[in-house]
C-alpha cells in the first residue's frame, strides 16, 4: 500500500498515539468490540494510524464512539464548553503497514 497525498491532522507517529483524556465508557465499548485489542493501545483515528505508518484496509468498518470537545462558548467567546463529538475508531486488526516506494 503507498500513503494517500493528504492528511487532515498532523501527528507524528509519538504524538499519535497519546491522548488528553481517557473514557471508560469507551474503553468498555472498545473492549467488547474486540476483546484482542487494548484499548487507547491498539484502537485509533484513521488519522492516528497514518501518522504511525498503517493504512486501514479497504472495506473495513470501523467503531464509532462519542467523545467531548472543548470549543469557545458562541455568546462568551472568553469561555470554553465540552459539545459531544463523534469519532470513529480502527483496531490493530483492520489496518496493513504502509510499504514506501522507492
Amino acid at each position: 500500500m503507498t500513503a494517500p497525498t493528504t492528511i487532515k491532522h498532523q501527528f507524528t507517529a509519538e504524538t499519535a498515539r497519546q491522548f488528553e483524556g481517557y473514557s471508560q465508557a469507551n474503553a468498555l465499548i472498545l473492549s467488547c468490540a474486540c476483546p484482542d485489542c487494548i484499548p487507547y493501545e491498539d484502537w485509533f483515528t484513521y488519522n492516528r494510524w497514518l501518522a504511525q505508518g498503517y493504512q486501514v484496509q479497504r472495506g473495513q468498518h470501523g467503531t464509532k464512539l462519542e467523545i467531548y470537545v472543548e470549543r469557545p462558548d458562541r455568546n462568551d467567546q472568553t469561555k470554553t464548553v465540552r459539545i459531544p463529538w463523534h469519532t470513529t475508531v480502527f483496531c490493530k486488526h483492520q489496518v496493513a503497514k504502509i510499504e514506501l516506494e522507492q
